[in-house]
């Protein structure tokens, strides 16, 4: 799988690169850790099913996702460590009050 650095570490710290991993706590699954309606949302941009197993499409959507929410793997890499960590500091600057509101929830992810 061609990845970058901070695309790898941030489907090692979801995943592990495991294409059929689930969360046990959540809908989500897959090396990129999607939940249920955002699989269904971005399997939907690219003619995907949402329940795919295949490692490319999986990286096709965790692609999509990121850019769109985040701009760079980067941004959605410092906001995951921010909210598994419970340190808002680690966020990027103007994704802080989101970081603080995930945390206020109990949500960790990206």
């Amino acid at each position: 799988m061609d990845v970058t650095d901070n695309e790898y570490e941030l489907l090692m710290r979801e995943s592990g690169l495991r294409t059929k991993v689930k969360n046990q706590g959540s809908t989500a699954k897959g090396i990129w850790q999607g939940t249920l309606g955002t699989r269904i949302a971005y399997a939907n941009m690219h003619g995907f099913d949402p329940e795919t197993t295949n490692d490319r499409e999986q990286l096709i959507m965790f692609r999509s996702y990121y850019q769109i929410t985040y701009s760079t793997a980067k941004r959605a890499l410092d906001f995951q460590k921010a909210t598994t960590s419970m340190q808002v500091e680690l966020a990027p600057p103007d994704l802080r009050a989101k970081a603080q509101d995930w945390i206020n929830k109990g949500y960790k992810g990206y």
